[in-house]
């Protein structure tokens, strides 16, 4: 009865990856088969073997969390940091960065630490659903809700202001600025915005927003506000 219902598990997670391929615009890989059969390998038809199968453009558009969830869901087994960000490219997610694969890393711990669907295992990446819970936190893969969160890293950015000066530019204050910037980011704005309801100066302000967009914490987005990469 167990392996039953791991083989409608694995057909049911193969059938909302060829979903998500479609809803992207590309074809689905290989031979798809939404009914759920499974080949007598054992693994679920429309599932991919390597990057090569990697429909063209599924990663368009999509963020770098939302990308890499969708290429484990596709490959069906954990993979290191490296792997995810070729794959992500290879599925024409695009990106300037130089740094690329180190964005990937740290976008993916934040993911992890914020959502819990993308785990921690070892040295690589693989789904929360994949897992037993006891497992997961052994890898520290156990993730607390999105909105706790989030509440938590207001309340330090809340602390950190507390102590501050009101319009702190000092060298010796750009930690603090660079948090209040990024706690204050959950929902879309632009670098005046932030200037205005945290008191920091225009310039100063446009200075650590780059240095967040280039680290890849904060995303600029096409009408020119500025919100948190993982949101």
């Amino acid at each position: 009865m167990i392996s039953v219902l791991e083989s409608k598990k694995a057909a049911i997670e193969a059938a909302i990856a060829n979903l998500r391929f479609l809803a992207s615009g590309g074809p689905l890989p290989g031979s798809a088969n939404l009914s759920g059969d499974v080949g007598q390998s054992g693994s679920v038809i429309g599932a991919i073997s390597n990057v090569a199968d990697i429909p063209n453009g599924a990663f368009l558009g999509k963020s770098i969390p939302e990308a890499a969830k969708l290429y484990l869901e596709m490959i069906r087994k954990k993979q290191t940091t490296k792997e995810i960000a070729d794959a992500l490219l290879a599925g024409g997610l695009e990106t300037t960065s130089i740094t690329f694969q180190g964005n990937v890393n740290t976008i993916l711990l934040r993911a992890s630490k914020a959502t819990g669907e993308i785990v921690r295992v070892g040295n690589a990446w693989g789904l929360a659903a994949w897992y037993h819970p006891g497992l997961r936190v052994a890898n520290g893969g156990g993730a607390k809700p999105a909105k706790k969160a989030a509440r938590k890293r207001a309340k330090t950015a809340a602390k950190k202001t507390k102590s501050s000066a009101p319009r702190a530019d000092s060298a010796e204050k750009g930690q603090s600025m660079d948090a209040r910037i990024l706690a204050a980011v959950t929902t879309p704005k632009t670098a005046k915005d932030l200037s205005d309801s945290l008191g920091i100066k225009i310039q100063t302000t446009h200075l650590i927003l780059g240095k967040l967009v280039k680290r890849g914490e904060v995303r600029r987005q096409e009408d020119g506000k500025y919100v948190d990469a993982i949101m």
